[in-house]
């Protein structure tokens, strides 16, 4: 069975850059460029993994990943990396903060996939 993951993601390169990339490695890819679009795709279906920038244009990321953790009824327990290209990062490698929100591992833009690809095979086995 495919691992489904879903992309939240509002720069639509970097957006197809992971797609692709996570197609080649046999996985089910679903897109979301903003958080409306991304809890309509998770109440529809669980996923499990979602990549997420932490900044959407003016949304905050980090509120979906509060959403998710609070009714695991409706969307499961997806595994979550969250990333970001400007600062923030630092307060979410915290314990706290990644235990309260459900947040796996947070990933520093720009990253290699190579990197992606090791730590979804820690998260997904």
């Amino acid at each position: 069975m495919k691992k489904r993951v879903l992309i939240v993601e509002d720069y639509v390169g970097f957006r197809k850059v992971l797609k692709d990339f996570l197609e080649t490695q046999n996985m089910e890819v679903s897109e979301a460029s903003s958080l409306k679009d991304a809890l309509k795709l998770c109440s529809s279906q669980f996923f499990h993994l979602i990549l997420l920038d932490i900044y959407l244009g003016g949304e905050l990321g980090l509120d979906l990943a509060l959403t998710i953790s609070k009714d695991i009824l409706l969307y499961g327990k997806p595994r979550i990396i969250v990333m970001s290209g400007s600062l923030g990062g630092e307060i979410v490698k915290t314990s706290d903060f990644k235990e309260e929100y459900s947040i796996d591992l947070f990933l520093k833009k720009p990253f290699e996939l190579a990197d992606l690809k090791f730590h979804i095979n820690q998260l997904l086995p």
